[in-house]
């Protein structure tokens, strides 16, 4: 099935600029790169170790806060799953976040733009995000996504190990409807006033079950969607941090008769997108890692810092928010092993 749609070709103000395009069925993309069996029974096995994870077991969530180059990120990737087999001790998660939420700039992304033009080419953006994502698991990488635009969710889904609801859609009824139905895990964002009511409600509204509209390499179908393992990740507010929130958010789980873990994330407004900060959060919190907390997300390049938006960026650059470098999180993650080993 092809669905017509509008896709605005030059951006206009006033909406001038409009041609046609045909938006890619759902099927043809999954036929063209297929999740094997064996790939398969990895994803849902990953989802599993997740479900399972004791509350002794560190959660190190890491990569690029986009990702523009495809070829510069798997080689942050091999860089991430050589960190994985030096510290067992934490469970890694490749951080693969091929769709943004913009407030203000125009790029929403790789998959659905992946020439960073405007163009928005889909076919092509869900085939190669689809084919990074399998190279991903063929590393043997744990994948973390954010959903964003429902529509574009049955690209990507059945490759994910944990999915993200972030912090300007958590109060949509229409991300908790998908969070509902997706068959992973999910992770639900403080919104960005800070408050802790829009993750909790949307916990709830997953733990009880909804009526959700889905799209399906079929069609669009109608179901009760519900799913029981969600997650509160504090990532700050307007006015700043919120990870002292850390024993709250766990009080307020609980109180709610949910069984929800706490994630903390180390950038965005806890570190006010100060890659310096967002250091300092992260040597924190493994220093001093709370009783409550069942991990941490760094956003991490091959290079540090970030770049402005171009068409032709630089690779393992950020073209969005800064990040720290991977050698940087590699020091601190060395840092500490040492000084364990000679306390």
């Amino acid at each position: 099935m092809q669905i017509a749609i509008k896709i605005a070709r030059k951006f206009s103000p006033i909406g001038g600029g409009l041609n046609l395009s045909l938006f890619p069925s759902i099927e043809s993309v999954l036929n063209l790169a297929p999740l094997s069996q064996v790939m398969e029974d990895k994803v849902h096995a990953a989802r599993k170790r997740f479900n399972d994870l004791q509350s002794t077991q560190k959660v190190l969530i890491l990569g690029p806060c986009s990702i523009h180059n495809l070829e510069a990120d798997l080689l942050l990737a091999a860089k991430i799953r050589d960190l994985k087999n030096r510290f067992p001790e934490y469970h890694f998660i490749f951080r693969a976040h091929l769709e943004k939420p913009r407030s203000s700039h125009f790029w929403r992304g790789f998959l659905l733009d992946p020439d960073l033009d405007g163009t928005c080419n889909l076919k092509k953006g869900a085939l190669q995000s689809r084919e990074f994502l399998l190279s991903l698991l063929e590393m043997g990488l744990d994948i973390s996504y954010e959903f964003i635009d429902p529509f574009l969710a049955p690209f990507v889904q059945d490759l994910i190990t944990v999915g993200f609801i972030g912090a300007r859609t958590v109060y949509s009824q229409t991300h908790r409807q998908l969070a509902a139905s997706l068959p992973m895990p999910v992770i639900f964002k403080n919104g960005l006033c800070g408050k802790l009511d829009g993750p909790l409600d949307a916990m709830q509204i997953c733990k009880n079950g909804v009526i959700s509209p889905k799209l399906t390499a079929s069609g669009p179908e109608l179901f009760w969607a519900k799913n029981e393992s969600t997650h509160l990740m504090l990532r700050g507010d307007y006015d700043g941090s919120n990870f002292h929130l850390t024993q709250k958010a766990a009080e307020n789980i609980q109180q709610r008769g949910l069984s929800g873990k706490v994630f903390v994330d180390c950038a965005h407004q806890n570190s006010k997108k100060n890659i310096r900060l967002q250091k300092e959060v992260f040597e924190r919190f493994l220093n001093h890692w709370p009783q409550k907390v069942q991990g941490l997300m760094v956003e991490c390049q091959r290079m540090e810092g970030n770049q402005p938006f171009d068409r032709c960026p630089k690779p393992g650059l950020s073209i969005t928010d800064p990040c720290l470098s991977i050698d940087t999180v590699e020091a601190v993650l060395e840092s500490l092993q040492k000084e364990f080993c000679f306390s």
